[in-house]
């Protein structure tokens, strides 16, 4: 054996040992609402873990396991959570990823050792939900049975919670005659979700596989069938202070809930008729517009007024919140003349900025893309001053330090009609953490913030914080918080809108030396 060979693999078992753990799997992959579930973890570094994060309140105490590389946690899940939420764990070595989780109320199955011919399939008995890791080049049968005319809710969540998974659905009947197919949901998810009714009394079966035939460990999915409600998205789709949020799906029923502890904003919601500039909404900038589109081809007229040389952006939002819907904004003046068409690009969302060289009465019509994409989707609109200010956004979302040392965590700005320093804090500041070099410099664009650690932070020492940005403008005190979008992306690079609670959250861990 080589020095040099002898050396490297010193280095990697050191490495090895002082490691942050690293979850791959959990089973199972959701939570009981109002309920303890335990949850068991596989990866690697695990055996010293001592605390399980999530970000929907839940309880956690670890209980005995013997395998080095599993750990298992009783969770104790809130009755107020539901959807996706998100959990990592902290152990003297530092911080683990992040992994996501789905809040469930159905019952839940062990994975099947073997079911992927119609022979072995997993018989299942709806309301249910099972986890299973999907094998490469293979197709996951299951079995139910249904009566003439019941209607089964289905669906598979892989790509919501970051499998490499892009699942298709099929329905059988006892003799493999597909009956229905599913490949994605309308336009928001890469998911397949759907109502089945049974044409007769008899066995079904569904096929599930990923659209290339892919497998593997990074390959797990959720399969949930039952008579539960499917809801596609909400409107409005934020909570706005006195809107009674209506819901848009299959089966939905009077008593679920339509938001998950979201803040509740202030808005405006759309009144029809507003067609044309005649019927136009009247509102005053800065606002919050949350419409829907009722009908294919439906255009929304709103009116507002626009002082000499004030610049507005106007900002859409619909499928990072839900809506399969695809904006078109258009400002014109009162004789409809065209003043400018926003940006048509999938990643904006509908964007638009304009400055008003006249002051007066002005116009935004929105659209949907297509014009034929169906009814009551909706959609929410932005509007707010362009005024001097900046972005912030870091690509990591954990660090880790070790007691009476620090570690960096770089911060990129970009300016618009500001050109002075920046001070950077911790919100809320953890004890005994202290920053340095925590201004960005007139003109400069990025920064490396330092971390300190008091020598009196224990390993295993964590906290959440925000890292906000303020400074000082021509027109008073801005602030803006520092995004943390990019290392969510690349956590979970097939999800294609981050986390909304999760952007911005910065972990930190104290380690050991």
């Amino acid at each position: 054996m080589s020095r040099k060979f002898l050396l490297c693999l010193i280095a990697s078992l050191v490495a090895t040992c002082y490691a942050s753990p690293q979850i791959d799997q959990i089973t199972p992959q959701a939570l009981k609402p109002g309920a303890t579930t335990i949850l068991t973890f596989s990866g690697s570094s695990l055996a010293d873990v001592t605390e399980l994060w999530t970000s929907f309140g839940a309880t956690a105490q670890r209980t005995t396991n013997s395998n080095p590389d599993q750990v298992s946690f009783e969770v104790e899940c809130p009755s107020s959570a539901c959807g996706i939420g998100a959990l990592h764990q902290i152990s003297p070595r530092g911080i683990s990823n992040y992994q996501l989780v789905f809040v469930d109320s159905l019952p839940s199955e062990p994975p099947p050792a073997n079911h992927h011919n119609l022979t072995n399939a997993q018989i299942l008995n709806p309301p249910v939900s099972i986890d299973c890791i999907l094998k490469n080049e293979s197709i996951d049968y299951y079995k139910f049975h249904g009566t003439a005319r019941q209607v089964f809710s289905i669906e598979v969540l892989a790509h919501r919670l970051g499998s490499q998974m892009d699942p298709v659905v099929k329905v059988l009947n006892a003799s493999g005659t597909e009956l229905f197919f599913c490949d994605d949901e309308g336009g928001t998810s890469r998911d397949s979700r759907f109502q089945f009714t049974c044409p007769g009394d008899g066995d079904y079966f569904l096929a599930v596989h990923d659209v290339g035939y892919g497998g593997g460990n990074a390959f797990d999915y959720r399969l949930r069938i039952g008579g539960f409600p499917l809801i596609w998205f909400t409107y409005p789709l934020e909570p706005i202070e006195d809107a009674t949020p209506e819901l848009f799906g299959l089966g939905i029923a009077d008593e679920e809930q339509a938001y998950c502890n979201i803040e509740h904003r202030k808005g405006l919601l759309e009144q029809e008729p507003n067609n044309g500039t005649a019927q136009a909404q009247v509102f005053l900038p800065p606002a919050l517009l949350n419409g829907k589109f009722q009908y294919s081809g439906d255009v929304d007229c709103y009116k507002f007024t626009a002082e000499k040389n004030q610049k507005l952006i106007f900002q859409g939002a619909t499928r990072s919140l839900g809506s399969p819907a695809d904006l078109v904004l258009r400002l014109t003046k009162e004789d409809s003349t065209l003043i400018k068409q926003g940006d048509l690009s999938g990643a904006n969302e509908g964007s638009l900025t304009n400055t008003f060289g006249d002051g007066g009465n002005y116009y935004l019509q929105v659209r949907e893309l297509s014009g034929v994409a169906g009814s009551n989707l909706p959609y929410q609109i932005e509007v707010r001053n362009a005024v001097p200010g900046f972005t912030l956004s870091c690509e990591d979302d954990k660090t880790h330090v070790a007691p009476g040392a620090e570690t960096t965590l770089k911060i990129i700005c970009t300016r618009f009609d500001y050109d002075g320093p920046i001070t950077l804090e911790l919100l809320p500041k953890p004890s005994r953490i202290d920053l340095e070099n925590n201004t960005i410099a007139e003109k400069k664009n990025e920064v490396e913030l330092k971390i300190k650690a008091s020598d009196q932070c224990a390993p295993g020492f964590f906290a959440h914080f925000k890292i906000v940005g303020t400074a000082k403008t021509k027109l008073g005190p801005f602030t803006n918080d520092v995004s943390t979008a990019a290392a969510l992306k690349k956590t979970f690079p097939l999800i294609l809108y981050p986390n909304r609670l999760l952007d911005g959250l910065f972990s930190l861990a104290v380690k050991e030396k």
